[in-house]
């Protein structure tokens, strides 16, 4: 298994709105370009953080064990389970 930062690095050069908060930023519309630039490469320093990488690991993981309790359609269909 590779390093969690280099495959973390190359995660990001694949998804550049990807951060530490998930897409993009929080409340996007009701900032100026400018603050969502600086929210977002903010949140993406925090991804190559400890604290994120080892999140990383653990969901990297937890992933293969989950994914048997998913339908294949729910994932790739976008549907919701729940209703």
């Amino acid at each position: 298994m590779d390093h969690p930062r280099i495959t973390v690095e190359q995660i990001m050069r694949d998804y550049p709105d990807l951060s530490d908060f998930g897409f993009g930023v929080l409340d996007a519309r009701r900032k100026t370009p400018k603050q969502r630039a600086s929210e977002l490469a903010k949140n993406r320093t925090k991804m190559l953080k400890p604290r994120s990488l080892e999140q990383f690991q653990l969901a990297r993981g937890w992933l293969p064990q989950a994914s048997p309790h998913f339908a294949a359609s729910d994932l790739t269909q976008g549907s919701n389970p729940r209703g």
